[in-house]
């Protein structure tokens, strides 16, 4: 278990919202258990279930704001706790706008060191991924803590946010690269493909 102790000196908002470049993105990014410490409540930065319950809907869905001068703890429980511990505090210790670019450059790190899995998938049922497959992607990838992204080039997606599902918007026949990373990892890639291999259920 590895412990660090930052000042924050920017204000950070932690979303659960579910786009790539958030601070729980990049802790599901691990296998890791992640948790910060800030203002005598600790919880959870992979779950945002544990956040409302704690803002007990001061704020609106999974958004808190850390305020700059914050002394924050963070602990990494786990087998990949250095790497993860030494990116996270990079981000707490970054200007927030860098949030997603370190997000970025981790996860691409990642692909190259083979501890992202990637895979394709065809579109192949006759609509495309519309409203309800949309809906279907996000409750599947709901059911786990891995990150599940998907690519339509040259964007890539949160398969947890239904917005970022249908801004997707991939028609019949288009190609798409399902990455999934952290806990459980396989799991979450094995049920994201067998959704699109059975059209959707529209076959």
């Amino acid at each position: 278990m590895l412990t660090k102790y930052i000042d924050l000196t920017h204000s950070y908002e932690i979303s659960g919202v579910g786009y790539p470049g958030t601070f729980i993105s990049l802790a599901r990014l691990f296998v890791s258990r992640v948790s910060v410490k800030f203002l005598g409540v600790e919880m959870n930065l992979k779950s945002p279930k544990g956040m409302t319950e704690w803002m007990e809907g001061k704020r609106s869905k999974y958004e808190i704001l850390i305020p700059s001068g914050t002394h924050l703890t963070l602990t990494v429980e786990g087998d990949d706790s250095e790497p993860a511990t030494n990116v996270i505090s990079k981000a707490f210790e970054s200007d927030p706008k860098q949030t997603e670019v370190i997000c970025d450059a981790c996860f691409k790190d990642m692909i190259r060191h083979g501890r992202v899995l990637k895979d394709r998938v065809t579109i192949i049922n006759r609509k495309g991924i519309h409203t309800k497959p949309a809906a279907w992607l996000v409750r599947i990838a709901s059911c786990f803590e891995a990150e599940i992204l998907l690519k339509k080039d040259p964007s890539l997606f949160c398969a947890r946010s239904i917005i970022g599902m249908m801004t997707l918007a991939a028609a019949q026949g288009e190609e798409l690269e399902i990455f999934t990373a952290g806990e459980n990892a396989q799991g979450a890639m094995k049920d994201m493909l067998n959704f699109f291999e059975t059209g959707f259920g529209e076959l």
